[in-house]
């Protein structure tokens, strides 16, 4: 609920959203209950000022933050391939292997999913460790069922970004959502990008874990010669 300030005829609706106030030895939590503040004249305007002054500040932090994540999103990141899966077929477990080929244009060399956008699906080691860590027990990744758990990539917001992994080249073209099968990790996978991208492979040939992953801030023109490196 909104806090309401009370003046000398009617209430004056100051915030929706819940800022709290230190003033003196009490906090006001905005948003927490209907409050009515019976003042002596300009303690008021001090309390409006400080409202504002507290919105502002958080305004400038969450945009700090934001700031800062594309600006990490905007340099290059080395990580690692560090477990690669093959899906044989839908609603069966994937198997787990050292390496893989990826077919340009195409996907997994061995997987059911084929062309299209969504080639390949990648999740982040560190994003699923937060998420099992959220829902409080160990789940195997391989749950996921992606196809390639890098190391050191940050995979949020990431659409656009040209990814390599060892010798080839998976152009990001977005978010991966978990769908109702994820249950009951759906809710912890949601934020941050949890859930992994999905690609395009636009450079083909055998990746292995253990290789390097590189993220690029975007795919340069010209970028997918559609030649294969094995």
């Amino acid at each position: 609920m909104p806090l309401f300030v009370a003046g000398s005829d009617d209430l004056h609706h100051l915030d929706d959203d819940p800022v709290p106030l230190q003033l003196g030895n009490a906090c006001i939590e905005c948003g927490d209950a209907r409050s009515e503040l019976l003042a002596r004249d300009g303690v008021i305007e001090v309390l409006v000022h400080a409202l504002h002054l507290a919105r502002h500040e958080r305004r400038s932090s969450c945009h700090g933050e934001a700031a800062t994540a594309a600006s990490r999103r905007m340099q290059r990141m080395v990580g690692t391939i560090v477990a690669i899966w093959i899906k044989r077929a839908h609603r069966l477990p994937l198997d787990s292997v050292l390496e893989a080929r990826l077919v340009q244009g195409r996907g997994v060399e061995g997987s059911a999913d084929q062309g299209g956008w969504r080639q390949i699906t990648i999740i982040s080691e560190e994003a699923w460790g937060d998420a099992v860590a959220e829902l409080g027990r160990e789940i195997d990744p391989s749950h996921r069922r992606a196809n390639v758990m890098v190391r050191g990539i940050d995979l949020e917001d990431s659409r656009g970004t040209s990814l390599r992994l060892g010798g080839c080249v998976v152009n990001i073209r977005g978010e991966n959502p978990p769908c109702k099968l994820m249950e009951p990790m759906r809710a912890a996978l949601k934020p941050h990008w949890r859930a992994g991208v999905f690609g395009e492979i636009v450079e083909g040939g055998t990746i292995r874990v253990g290789e390097p992953a590189t993220m690029e801030p975007r795919l340069q023109p010209g970028a997918g010669t559609g030649q294969s490196r094995e």
